[in-house]
């Protein structure tokens, strides 16, 4: 099954959806495993399409998932899409089970410091049993 929407594509047999937009990113997820990963470049000229999908998937995971990883391999973000980001993770945070591990690796050029800024911001920003990795 495919679900398409103005800038989103996402087919349940790949568990990948991918933006149809000039720049190309990705989410790849996995319910079984509870394996998040959003990968490529984030430039939304309509971040609520994007992201309301991928956090319903990824709240969906987060909620029914006794281990929880995601895979942050973004290599640029707009603004807009960090504050989705944001809203993605403490999302997913308060929903997982207590007693389970949200594991999130966030990675970036080690020359880019502003990249590595984000990660250290969004590491600050969750509470509760969160295993940061750089």
């Amino acid at each position: 099954m495919i679900l398409k929407q103005e800038y989103l594509y996402c087919d349940f047999k790949t568990n990948i959806m991918s933006s149809s937009e000039l720049t190309s990113s990705n989410f790849e997820f996995k319910k079984a495993s509870g394996f998040i990963k959003l990968s490529g470049r984030f430039i939304s000229v309509n971040p609520n399409e994007r992201w309301d999908s991928i956090l319903t998937i990824a709240e969906d995971i987060a909620m029914n998932s006794k281990r929880l990883k995601i895979i942050l391999d973004i290599e640029y973000i707009s603004s807009m899409d960090i504050k989705y980001l944001f809203v993605l993770l403490k999302s997913v945070n308060a929903l997982k089970n207590p007693s389970s591990v949200l594991s999130i690796v966030w990675k970036y050029e080690s020359f880019d410091e502003d990249h590595m800024d984000l990660g250290m911001t969004l590491k600050s920003s969750l509470a509760g049993n969160v295993s940061f990795q750089f």
